[in-house]
């Protein structure tokens, strides 16, 4: 089992704090940290802990510097959000399940445009989930309906991949997706309990996985490295998995997180150790994952998790 090299992050409806951070992704276009906080309690006042924490770097030590697209149904808002992507040139998009859309944002948070909307026309969608961009256009793990989808940031479908059922290239749930260097796309097949890898072209090259929750239940992410090896967030298993390039698994990361800074700085402002310790809920359960979610490799190698139900990040070395 492999630990945890830092934390980042505590509860929090707004600033230094997270609400539920499902996904993570770096700005390439600022050196930025975009964390996606979806809440869960959307009819309550936490619902306005919806948004998009900008920190300055992926760090415990970070700054917020900036927070946009707050909660509601109004442009440039969120309701459900599920994952964000950037291109690497200015364009955020991060789609919406609630909504059945995809919202695109400038790096300084102003919105651009909003494309999709419910149905099962290519260019629609039903739940959308995971995303990954490019300088070209996006694809959209169309989690409701069953496929991919790859549109330009203008919402014109290029193409739609993958139906609903348990052979190659077919899904049941599809959630987060990730592109790598040779135009591969790695799928997350939520509802088959397995990772799918796609060619450019759409055809199925390799899975891993089957229902029944061997090795996986329920996986949320997966993450192409460098070496050829992949990254698997577990959902079901509360865990992290690492595979080789010929599947073999070499690691598994249950968590063995420490208090962030922001969380010392948390405990710090009660006045006795009863008020720390009810704060601090479970310590030995919180240094597990809670709910492990979107992926994010760093620059020096390391791997990033949305610790979405301990409302932190963690990150891993992989050497």
């Amino acid at each position: 089992m492999m630990t945890a090299a830092l934390s980042i992050g505590v509860w929090g409806n707004k600033s230094r704090g997270f609400a539920h951070p499902v996904d993570a992704c770096l700005d390439e276009a600022t050196g930025h940290l975009l964390v996606l906080n979806r809440s869960t309690s959307w009819s309550s006042p936490h619902g306005r802990a919806v948004r998009v924490s900008v920190l300055d770097r992926p760090d415990p030590d970070a700054d917020v510097v900036a927070e946009f697209a707050g909660h509601g149904s109004e442009t440039g808002q969120l309701m459900a959000p599920v994952a964000l992507a950037t291109d690497g040139t200015g364009r955020i998009a991060v789609t919406d399940e609630h909504s059945h859309t995809v919202t695109v944002f400038g790096s300084d948070g102003r919105f651009i445009s909003r494309i999709g909307g419910p149905g099962t026309a290519p260019g629609l969608f039903d739940h959308p989930a995971g995303i990954a961009a490019d300088p070209d256009g996006i694809w959209v793990a169309d989690a409701g309906n069953d496929r991919l989808q790859r549109l330009t940031w203008d919402g014109a479908p290029i193409a739609v991949v993958g139906s609903t059922g348990l052979g190659p290239g077919q899904f049941r749930r599809p959630w987060m997706v990730n592109g790598d260097s040779e135009g591969h796309l790695w799928v997350a097949d939520w509802g088959n309990d397995r990772i799918q890898v796609l060619d450019p072209q759409g055809t199925c090259r390799q899975a891993l996985g089957s229902p029944g929750g061997e090795p996986f239940l329920r996986p949320s992410a997966v993450l192409p490295m460098p070496d050829g090896g992949f990254v698997v967030s577990d959902w079901g298993h509360r865990c992290l998995h690492r595979f080789d390039q010929r599947l073999r698994r070499i690691g598994v990361w249950y968590g063995s997180a420490h208090l962030s800074p922001w969380g010392r700085e948390r405990l710090a402002e009660f006045d006795t150790i009863a008020q720390r310790r009810d704060a601090a809920a479970d310590p030995a359960g919180e240094q597990l994952m809670g709910r492990p979610g979107g992926l994010c490799a760093l620059p020096d190698g390391d791997v990033l998790v949305a610790d979405t139900a301990h409302h932190r990040l963690q990150v891993y070395p992989t050497v």
